[in-house]
């Protein structure tokens, strides 16, 4: 019985996370803004995150604590925002690697 149960937990969290897109929290502060990104960037979601980023302060950082899975285009998203001065914090190995590899193609 445990094992179904368990069985069953599982499934419905990787369905969550199939289903989970992006979550934008945006804090204005003093020097600039922090937009925080919760979930999944794929390139459906970079108008929106573009629309967002051209709005902000000057000076924008992006928190990538709570992000788990990119694509492509978003890793090509994230090294045209460095180029452009924004500022990427709290970014996990993998993502910061892809940037690292992306950048020097």
């Amino acid at each position: 019985m445990f094992r179904s149960g368990k069985h069953i937990a599982m499934t419905f969290i990787a369905d969550l996370v199939k289903t989970m897109t992006l979550k934008i929290e945006k804090r204005a502060e003093k020097l600039g803004t922090t937009i925080k990104l919760i979930g999944q960037i794929h390139q459906d979601d970079l108008g929106g995150l573009k629309a967002e980023l051209q709005q902000s302060e000057p000076t924008i950082v992006l928190d990538l604590e709570e992000i788990f899975l990119v694509d492509v285009d978003a890793i090509r998203f994230l090294v045209e925002c460095e180029a452009q001065q924004v500022k990427i914090n709290n970014c996990s190995l993998y993502i910061r690697e892809w940037i690292q590899r992306e950048r020097s193609r």
